[in-house]
């Protein structure tokens, strides 16, 4: 089969003038019963997705025109070349396809990522750690969005993808892997070079600014886990972003709004020390009085006393 093969095919589909076995989203729950470890087909055209969730993972690929999406009440719009990953038992749906909409729904089973998979995505932590999540039902409900720009290479790959789907020669489970490893790597390269330009740019929209907004609240208890679920970011992946463009962990930098409200409340309050300890978010007086020292050479005591004779 080639592209074009594949284009006929895909839109005959798609209008309902065909039907590819049981692949398509009415029968999609028999899916979950079979042998076969990823599903796909190309939404009927004109009928509208209703609210759905299922135990899989699935990967939306607009495969010509435009989608909103709406992903747990959040609409999501993808034009054409666009891929979103939805994680497994999230509610998600989308209105009627127009004339020249394409959709591509592919699902996937938990199994298809063994252990051989996953070891070839070790240097990928966007999906790694996306997948094993997935596989630990450690459930860090989310979506992964790539904006394409229509790229010619994830173009072929899905193409081959699909080709290779629909045609079932010997060995085209192999060759599927093969192609969904090399996806994976691509979206990554994607995202790395043009999605964190769009993201984090020079405006008050920024994800740093969203971040540093966030903890002005809720420095007390945020975590990296709650301001990736807000962000709709993988932790891992919101990690390696702060780094990159703040030079510090997060760690660090909650740290640092803990202990400067600290210093305020020293400087400002009768509280006892121990107070502000449980106040602005640690638990362990030992280990407070550790980093403050290290981070003021003072103790919390003798900060206090400076600030008041400052006063004087």
């Amino acid at each position: 089969m080639n592209s074009k093969e594949l284009d006929l095919l895909l839109n005959k589909i798609a209008n309902g003038q065909m039907n590819w076995h049981n692949d398509g989203y009415e029968n999609h729950k028999k899916f979950f019963f079979l042998d076969e470890k990823i599903l796909i087909f190309p939404s009927v055209r004109y009928g509208k997705i209703t609210k759905h969730n299922h135990p899989y993972i699935e990967m939306i690929y607009v495969y010509s025109g435009f989608l909103k999406l709406t992903i747990n009440n959040q609409d999501v719009i993808l034009d054409e070349g666009d891929i979103c990953i939805i994680d497994s038992n999230i509610n998600h749906f989308y209105e009627s396809l127009g004339e020249e909409d394409m959709i591509i729904n592919i699902l996937i089973k938990k199994s298809f990522f063994d252990i051989n998979f996953l070891s070839l995505l070790y240097n990928n932590k966007l999906f790694s750690n996306f997948l094993v999540n997935e596989m630990n039902d450690k459930k860090i409900q989310h979506y992964l969005v790539f904006h394409s720009e229509n790229s010619t290479i994830i173009r072929e790959i899905m193409t081959k993808l699909l080709c290779e789907y629909y045609d079932k020669k010997i060995g085209y489970e192999t060759v599927i892997r093969a192609n969904i490893l090399l996806l994976f790597t691509e979206l990554l390269r994607i995202r790395n070079s043009s999605h964190e330009k769009d993201v984090l740019g020079q405006n008050n929209n920024s994800i740093i600014s969203q971040i540093n907004e966030y903890l002005k609240e809720h420095y007390h208890d945020a975590t990296l886990k709650q301001i990736a679920e807000q962000l709709n970011y993988h932790p891992v992946y919101l990690s390696d972003l702060i780094k990159q463009k703040t030079g510090k962990n997060f760690k660090d930098i909650l740290q640092e709004y803990r202990l400067n409200n600290a210093c305020k409340l020293l400087k400002n309050t009768d509280l006892s020390v121990l107070d502000i300890i449980n106040k602005v978010g640690y638990c362990n007086a030992s280990y407070f009085y550790k980093i403050f020292r290290k981070h003021y050479h003072l103790t919390p005591f003798a900060y206090r006393d400076k600030a008041n004779r400052n006063k004087e």
